[in-house]
C-alpha cells in the first residue's frame, strides 16, 4: 500500500493516487543529472484532512499560500521510501457537491554539491591558503600537507645565446615556479561545500593523490595600459664596476664609487651615445625618462605597476665551496626586498677518479692562515700511503708522477707536532681550474606591483647588486633591460590566497567532469549519509555482491535482447584539449596526437565516423631534460607556447591552459646541485608522461613508451558495447527492491551490484541499466533493461 506523507503527517489517498518511477544508471554516469533532482506529479482528493494540510488552497481568500512555505513529501510503499522531494502545488479543483482532487508535483532534491558545483565559480572552492612569497615558502611547498605547491616549469621561450667567458649561468627566479593545486583537496573541498563527504578507494590511493592541477594568477586586460604608459629601456654599452667593502655594486648614478650608472640608460631608439643606439626599445607616451640624473617611470595617470629586470652580467668570482661560487649572487630592487640566489660551482670534484700522470687543484674550503696540510695517496702495488705534498696555503697543484695505479686521495691537517685527517670541506679539481675566474650570469626577476602616478613616479636609483668580496669586478651588460608588468601576477614579497593562484574562469562542475573522464568516474551520492561515493566504473560496480532476481520475471512478457553498439559511432575515441607549446610541436612533428586513444565499434551498422570524448579543460604536458644547465638531467615540465605569446621574456602572462600531472616526489641529482630556492641534491619532479621514473606511468589515454593509458579504465565499457547483450524484460518489484536505488548503502544492492536472471534456461549475471516507470501501487510489472556482464 502506498502512503503520502506531508511534512510528516499522513495524507489521504484514494484508487486516483499513482506514481511511476523511473530510476537510471544515467544518473550515475553523467554528474548533470544531479542537478535539478526529479519531478513527479500526483493527485490526492480534497479531503477534510488534506485540505487541513495543505492550508484550503482552494479557498480564493485562503491566508497563507502553500508553494511560499517550505514543505517536505514522502510516499512509502510497504514501509521503504520509494520518492521525497518538495512538494508544489500546481492545481485545485472542486465540484459544487464539495468533492475535489489537489494536483501536486514532489520535486526530488537536486543533490547540493553538485547544484553548487555547477554554480560556482573555480577560484570560490573553500580551501584555506594563505601565505607570503618567500624563498623558504617555495622550497617548504615541495613537503608541506597544504593543497597548494610551487613546482619548477620550462616555459616555453626562445633559445637566447650570448659569448661568455665560461658557461653562463641562468639563475632560477619565482617566475620559473607555477603554482599547481592538489586535485583530492579540491574533490574534497567541492563535495564538502554541498554537505557530502567524499569515500572513494581510488582517490585514497598513492597514484591519485600525487595528482596536482597546474593553478592560474589572476588577469587583467594590460594590453590598453601598455599601449599608453608601457616602455622598454635597455643599456647604451657594459659597465664595470668594483665592489666596496660591503661587497656591493649600485646602480646609481649619483655614486660615483662602486656604480655603474643607471640600470638603464634609454627607451628612445633614436638616442645615440658615442656612435650607439639601443634596438628593440620604445617608450610610450614619453613615460619612461631622466629626472636629473636618475632613470624614472612617469606614467600618465595612476596605476598599479611592477617591473621587470632582465639582468645580463659578468661577475668575478672564487670557488667558495664544493657547490657555490663567490660572486655577486644578490640583486636588490625597488621594493625592499634583497633577491638572494647561488651560483653553483660546476667543477667536478675528481677524487673517485684521482689517478697517475693527470694535474689536479686542489682547493681547501675551510682554509685558516695558519694551517698546514699534507696530501696522500695510496700505492696498488703494495698499499702504503705516500705523502705527495706538503703546503700552507688555500690551494695548490697537485701533479702525481708515480708510473703506477694510484687510489684514496686524503687530506692531513698539522696539529700538535702530528697530521690528523682533515674534516673540513675540500675538494680536488682539474688542474687547469682557476680558483677565481670570472662567469656570466642571466637573471630575469620583477619586483612587486605598487602605485605610481604623474606625480609620484617610480626611480630606479636603489638598485645594487651584492655577495661579493670586496674588490670582485662586475661588468653590466647592454643587453640589459627594464620594462613595466601591469599584470597582478604575484612575485616575491607578495601575499597571496587560494583565489590568487585557482583563477581558471571555469565552473567547479568542469574539474568534476574532466577528472570522470580521464578515470571514467562514476558518482553516487547517498543523500541520508551525505556520503559521495566516487570510483572507476570497473571498481565502482561490484563483482561480490549479487543480487538474484529470476524469481521476479513476469513470464507472460517477451523478452527483449538486442546487440549494442549501433548508436555509437565506428570508433570511441578519447583525447585531450589541443596542446600547446611543445606538445603542438611534437603532434606536428610525429603526426599524431600525444594523448589520444581510439577503439573499433565492432558493430557493423555502427554510425560512421568516430566519437570524440575531449577532457574539458586539461592539455597533455610533455617533459624534457637539459633545460637547466646546472642540473642538466632534471625533468621539468615544459609550458606555454611561444608560437601564440611571442618570446616569454616580453610576455607579462605566465599564465597557461590547464594541466594534469603527477607529483613524483623529492628527485636525486647526480651530482649536481639543484637553484633557488633549495640548492640542494634534489628537486621537485612533476611529469604528465614519466615512463623511465622510479613508477613508470603515464596519463596518456594510450599506452606509450611501455606505459600502461588510461584507456585500461574504459576497456571494459568497450568491451561491453562489443561482445554484451542488452536485455529487455518485465519485473515484480517490489518498494524493497526500488529503495537501495534510491538510497544506497553499504549493502551495494543498487546499480553497482551484479543482477542474476534465469532466462529460457540460462543463468546470466548482468548489470541494471534502467527501471522504467515503476508504479509502487499498480501491482503490475515494470520493464527493466540489463546489459549483459562479460
Amino acid at each position: 500500500m502506498m502512503k503520502l506523507f506531508i511534512d510528516g503527517k499522513q495524507a489521504d489517498t484514494d484508487q486516483t493516487t499513482a506514481v511511476s518511477i523511473s530510476l537510471g544508471i544515467a544518473s550515475i554516469t553523467k554528474i548533470e543529472t544531479g542537478r535539478t533532482g526529479y519531478s513527479k506529479t500526483i493527485r490526492v482528493p480534497m479531503t477534510a484532512r488534506n485540505r487541513l494540510l495543505f492550508g484550503n488552497p482552494e479557498e480564493i481568500h485562503a491566508a497563507e499560500q502553500f508553494n511560499q512555505q517550505p514543505h517536505t513529501a514522502r510516499i512509502e510503499a510497504d514501509g521503504c521510501t520509494v520518492l521525497e522531494g518538495s512538494p508544489m502545488m500546481t492545481r485545485c479543483e472542486s465540484t459544487p457537491a464539495g468533492e475535489g482532487w489537489y494536483r501536486i508535483n514532489i520535486i526530488g532534491a537536486g543533490k547540493e554539491w553538485v547544484q553548487k558545483a555547477a554554480a560556482e565559480m573555480f577560484n570560490e572552492i573553500g580551501i584555506a591558503f594563505e601565505h607570503t612569497i618567500t624563498a623558504d615558502m617555495v622550497k617548504q611547498s615541495w613537503t608541506w600537507d597544504e593543497p597548494v605547491r610551487f613546482f619548477p616549469v620550462q616555459r616555453d621561450r626562445f633559445a637566447v645565446t650570448s659569448d661568455t667567458v665560461q658557461q653562463g649561468v641562468r639563475m632560477l627566479t619565482f617566475t620559473d615556479y607555477h603554482p599547481f593545486l592538489n586535485v583530492r583537496a579540491l574533490v574534497d573541498a567541492i563535495a564538502a561545500a554541498g554537505g557530502y563527504t567524499v569515500a572513494s578507494t581510488f582517490m585514497d590511493s598513492a597514484f591519485f593523490r600525487a595528482l596536482y592541477i597546474s593553478g592560474r594568477y589572476p588577469e587583467k586586460e594590460v594590453e590598453p595600459l601598455a599601449e599608453r604608459m608601457g616602455f622598454l629601456a635597455g643599456r647604451f654599452a657594459d659597465a664595470t664596476a668594483v665592489a666596496d667593502r660591503f661587497g656591493r655594486v649600485y646602480a646609481d648614478p649619483l655614486t660615483t664609487i662602486s656604480s655603474v650608472g643607471n640600470i638603464v640608460d634609454t627607451a628612445d631608439p633614436d638616442d645615440i651615445s658615442d656612435g650607439v643606439s639601443v634596438a628593440g626599445v620604445y617608450n610610450r607616451n614619453g613615460c619612461f625618462r631622466k629626472d636629473g640624473q636618475r632613470a624614472a617611470y612617469y606614467p600618465t595617470e595612476s596605476v598599479a605597476v611592477g617591473f621587470e629586470y632582465r639582468l645580463r652580467y659578468r661577475s668575478d668570482y672564487r670557488i667558495a665551496s664544493r657547490t657555490a661560487l663567490k660572486c655577486f649572487d644578490r640583486v636588490y630592487l625597488d621594493d625592499n626586498i634583497e633577491h638572494r640566489y647561488q651560483v653553483t660551482n660546476r667543477n667536478e670534484d675528481r677524487r673517485e677518479t684521482y689517478r697517475d700522470g693527470w694535474s689536479y687543484r686542489l682547493i681547501v674550503f675551510d682554509h685558516a692562515e695558519a694551517n698546514t696540510y699534507r696530501f696522500t695517496h695510496e700505492l696498488a702495488t703494495d698499499g702504503t700511503t705516500s705523502i705527495v705534498k706538503t703546503f700552507s696555503s688555500r690551494s695548490t697543484l697537485i701533479e702525481p708522477q708515480t708510473g703506477q695505479t694510484i687510489s684514496n686521495p686524503r687530506l692531513w691537517i698539522q696539529s700538535g707536532g702530528t697530521y690528523l685527517p682533515f674534516t673540513g670541506d675540500w675538494a680536488l679539481y682539474d688542474g687547469y681550474v682557476a680558483e677565481t675566474g670570472q662567469i656570466d650570469i642571466e637573471l630575469t626577476v620583477r619586483s612587486s606591483a605598487a602605485t605610481a602616478s604623474p606625480s609620484t613616479p617610480r626611480y630606479f636609483h636603489r638598485f645594487h647588486f651584492g655577495g661579493a668580496d670586496e674588490g670582485m669586478e662586475l661588468t653590466l651588460g647592454r643587453e640589459t633591460t627594464l620594462r613595466p608588468v601591469f599584470m597582478p601576477h604575484p612575485c616575491e614579497g607578495t601575499t597571496i590566497g587560494f583565489a590568487d593562484v585557482a583563477a581558471h574562469e571555469i565552473r567547479q562542475i568542469a574539474l568534476i567532469n574532466a577528472l570522470k573522464q580521464l578515470f571514467n568516474l562514476y558518482f553516487y551520492s547517498d543523500t541520508l549519509t551525505r556520503t559521495l561515493y566516487v570510483e572507476p566504473r570497473e571498481t565502482f560496480y561490484r563483482n561480490d555482491v549479487v543480487v538474484d532476481w529470476s524469481e521476479k520475471i513476469d513470464r507472460s512478457r517477451p523478452v527483449a535482447v538486442e546487440e549494442p553498439g549501433a548508436d555509437l559511432a565506428q570508433h570511441f575515441t578519447l583525447r585531450y584539449q589541443p596542446g600547446d607549446g611543445s606538445a603542438a610541436r611534437w603532434d606536428e612533428s610525429h603526426k599524431e596526437i600525444l594523448g589520444r586513444w581510439s577503439a573499433p565499434i565492432l558493430n557493423r551498422f555502427a554510425k560512421e565516423g568516430e566519437q570524440i570524448y575531449s577532457n574539458p579543460i586539461f592539455t597533455p604536458t610533455l617533459n624534457k631534460t637539459g633545460e637547466y644547465p646546472d642540473a642538466p638531467e632534471a625533468s621539468l615540465a615544459q609550458v606555454g607556447d611561444r608560437d601564440r605569446s611571442g618570446n616569454a621574456e616580453e610576455n607579462e602572462n605566465l599564465n597557461f591552459p590547464p594541466k594534469i600531472v603527477r607529483y613524483c616526489g623529492m628527485t636525486a641529482l647526480d651530482g649536481h646541485p639543484w637553484g633557488w630556492p633549495s640548492y640542494d641534491s634534489q628537486y621537485p619532479k612533476i611529469a604528465f608522461h614519466d615512463p623511465q621514473g622510479e613508477q613508470p606511468f603515464t596519463l596518456c589515454f594510450e599506452d606509450r613508451d611501455g606505459a600502461d593509458g588510461l584507456h585500461r579504465y574504459y576497456d571494459k565499457a568497450v568491451e561491453l558495447y562489443n561482445r554484451g547483450r542488452r536485455i529487455t524484460l518485465y519485473l515484480y518489484l517490489k518498494p524493497k527492491d526500488i529503495e537501495p536505488l534510491i538510497v544506497p548503502n553499504t549493502l551495494c544492492h543498487d546499480f553497482r551490484a551484479l543482477f542474476r536472471l534465469t532466462i529460457a534456461g540460462e543463468t546470466l549475471l548482468c548489470r541494471l541499466e534502467e527501471i522504467c516507470d515503476y508504479n509502487p501501487a499498480g501491482g503490475q510489472s515494470t520493464k527493466c533493461i540489463f546489459l549483459k556482464n562479460v
